[in-house]
């Protein structure tokens, strides 16, 4: 309901649709796919990005999950640096970059 009304979306993909469970701890990735496709459809101006943290994502993860939003459409992916505990952020990894390269612009963050 409140999509028409948004300038601007930021969604977060935090993993390949089928491991929702293990990044986040929560089922909730066919719900994900829902959103972001239902959300690409209406064309809403938006920023679809991940936090690239290798401790929880794999490269073949990236690679799955790069396929999966090449596939609903999505062509810019903001790959976001974690941050420790120390605050002090780590650096998305090159096999990380080149495992998401079905997405034809990737930006880092």
């Amino acid at each position: 309901e409140i999509l028409p009304r948004a300038d601007w979306v930021g969604f977060d993909v935090k993993a390949p649709f089928e491991r929702y469970r293990h990044v986040t701890g929560a089922n909730g990735g066919a719900a994900v796919r829902r959103s972001l496709a239902h959300l690409l459809a209406r064309g809403t101006p938006c920023e679809i990005r991940c936090t690239a943290d290798e401790s929880l994502l794999s490269p073949e993860d990236a690679r799955r999950m790069a396929a999966q939003l090449a596939g609903l459409g999505v062509r810019r992916l903001v790959l976001q640096t974690v941050r420790g505990a120390d605050g002090v952020a780590r650096p998305v990894g090159e096999a990380f970059i080149a495992a998401a390269a079905e997405i034809e612009r990737i930006e880092l963050r």
